[in-house]
């Protein structure tokens, strides 16, 4: 079980499956973010974890749920995790790296409140099947589901290439898509789901099955269906 604020992530061992209880009397009174304690986390963890948080304030700025002071929280996490991503994967002891990669994942899970996308859902039904770790699954989805949802949600993609600087002189967008599979080509993880031990391409169609039974995909901006999301599976094969 996973547990992040008032929203214990759970996977039951009969199916695989992963999902959720939500409940105000799970919310801890105090949360204790200190950077110290992840200096001596393994450079892939880091690299896994790191992702995950630049999906959450991704996928949370692009959900169709109007939140705008989650959306702000998601950019504002996002400049961090930019920021110290890179840096506290090639040296776990750079204090200034790992704190701005505690900041960029504790906004990013306070902007997902306002709800994610297809790429959690596909990751919920993958990490069932293959006990593959959450981020990785995430890192390697993000430039595909990105593309999925370009023309559903260009002006806002346009905004977060904004905000790294990226578009100045024409697609911001696509500029985003690239630099997400740079960013991927650069860190200790497997780039394709087929790297990745304990999945089996044979079973997309069971994995977009589990994937449209997940709630993320609820708020993506682009409908998806079982058919897209085998589509999607098949790309980052």
């Amino acid at each position: 079980m996973v547990f992040t604020g008032r929203i214990p992530l759970i996977q039951l061992p009969q199916t695989g499956r992963k999902t959720i209880a939500l409940s105000p009397h799970l919310l801890p009174s105090v949360a204790i973010c200190d950077p110290e304690l992840t200096l001596g986390l393994p450079p892939v963890l880091t690299a896994g974890t790191g992702m995950d948080a630049l999906a959450h304030c991704i996928e949370s700025y692009l959900s169709t749920t109007f939140h705008p002071i989650c959306d702000g929280i998601a950019l504002e996490g996002i400049r961090y995790v930019t920021r110290g991503l890179e840096p506290s994967v090639q040296d776990g002891s750079d204090r200034d790296a790992r704190r701005s990669m505690m900041m960029g994942a504790l906004l990013g899970g306070i902007s997902f409140h306002k709800g994610l996308g297809v790429i959690h859902s596909l990751s919920h039904a993958l990490g069932g099947e293959g006990r593959a770790h959450h981020g990785t699954l995430n890192a390697i989805l993000l430039p595909h589901a990105l593309r999925f949802n370009l023309e559903a949600a260009r002006p806002r993609l346009a905004v977060l290439a904004a905000q790294l600087g990226l578009g100045r002189s024409g697609d911001g967008p696509g500029h985003l898509i690239s630099l997400s599979e740079i960013l991927l080509a650069r860190l200790p993880l497997p780039h394709r789901l087929g790297e990745v031990d304990g999945l089996d391409r044979d079973r997309i169609p069971h994995y977009a099955r589990l994937a449209m039974l997940d709630h993320c995909h609820r708020t993506n901006p682009r409908p998806c269906d079982e058919q897209a999301m085998a589509e999607l599976l098949q790309a980052a094969w």
